[in-house]
């Protein structure tokens, strides 16, 4: 896992996109639809499994409770169960799980006693989630709880109504905050909250906002918002990591979550992260989806892959 960021002091000069290049936008778009339209099944079998490696398998429902959560931690660890054949569904789990923080000392505790040895992320939210409406204080203790309680990734969200307000610089110092409440080995994703955002110029100051204030991770959206994350979202958040890491050598992780349902969903975001920023950055250190009904598509999908296709044989060869 790479190392946690330090905040950075605001910059407003940094924190302002200037013109978007319509070019560069267009390139970006023809890539991702041309990738997603040339892809064979074989291809599309293995970002299927890349995807799952990348996975934060979420759930965020009110009637959530400990065996819930236990249930997710054995789906994450197992994500295909005994579809495939001998022991290859075991080369590969989800990066983490995502649950409510009254869960986190549970998912802890499970993961530990059953799986001692897993790479498993247990993430939770944080920082007045969904909305950001809540007082500082309050968001701060809410980190420092999930931290004691054990939580290794926390996902936090700015407050929307002081980003349509432009005070862009009273957000980075309630992140900063949040971060601060975070030792070395716990790793802060920012929630932008793309779909309430107002223009692709606020998602980019967001992200670098969120950025300057030492997120390890720009997210996309909390799954709570009315619009989804789009292409036109991906490539402003992928354009101020691609900036932010020119001027600080840092590299900042991507996470896509809200409304992601099937493979193609998923793969919109993979695709411009992928052309924009790298195949570093299509790893599970530094490329997330959150989603909780993912799994399901990516599971059913492999009942109808190529006829001789050996699937142990493709996980050793590409996990």
């Amino acid at each position: 896992m790479a190392s946690c960021f330090e905040p950075l002091e605001f910059n407003q000069g940094l924190v302002e996109p200037g013109i978007f290049d319509e070019e560069d936008i267009q390139e970006a778009r023809s890539y991702m639809d041309g990738r997603l339209q040339g892809l064979t099944e074989l291809e599309r079998c293995q970002l299927a499994l890349q995807m799952v490696r990348c996975l934060d398998l979420t759930s965020l429902r009110a009637i959530d409770t400990t065996s819930d959560v236990e249930n997710l931690v054995d789906r994450a660890m197992r994500p295909f169960g005994s579809i495939f054949p001998s022991n290859s569904g075991r080369l590969i789990n989800c990066s983490a799980v995502c649950v409510y923080p009254s869960l986190v000392a549970d998912a802890v505790r499970y993961r530990n006693e059953k799986y001692p040895n897993a790479n498993l992320k247990v993430a939770t939210v944080a920082g007045g989630f969904p909305s950001g409406q809540y007082l500082l204080e309050t968001k701060t203790l809410e980190v420092q709880l999930a931290v004691e309680d054990g939580a290794d990734e926390v996902d936090v969200v700015i407050n929307r109504a002081l980003a349509t307000k432009g005070k862009w610089e009273k957000i980075h110092e309630e992140l900063t905050r949040m971060k601060m409440k975070c030792p070395p080995h716990v790793r802060m994703k920012t929630i932008l909250s793309v779909g309430d955002l107002t223009s692709s110029g606020d998602v980019y100051r967001a992200s670098m906002v969120a950025m300057l204030a030492g997120s390890d991770f720009i997210k996309t959206s909390t799954g709570k918002e009315e619009a989804n994350a789009t292409f036109y979202h991906s490539y402003p958040m992928c354009l101020a990591i691609r900036n932010f890491f020119k001027h600080f050598q840092r590299r900042v992780g991507f996470k896509a979550a809200g409304g992601i349902r099937c493979l193609d969903d998923a793969l919109i975001h993979f695709l411009v992260v992928e052309h924009m920023l790298g195949d570093e950055w299509t790893k599970p250190d530094l490329f997330r989806i959150g989603a909780s009904s993912l799994l399901k598509d990516i599971i059913d999908s492999f009942a109808n892959i190529p006829k001789g296709f050996n699937i142990g044989e493709f996980l050793n060869d590409h996990v």
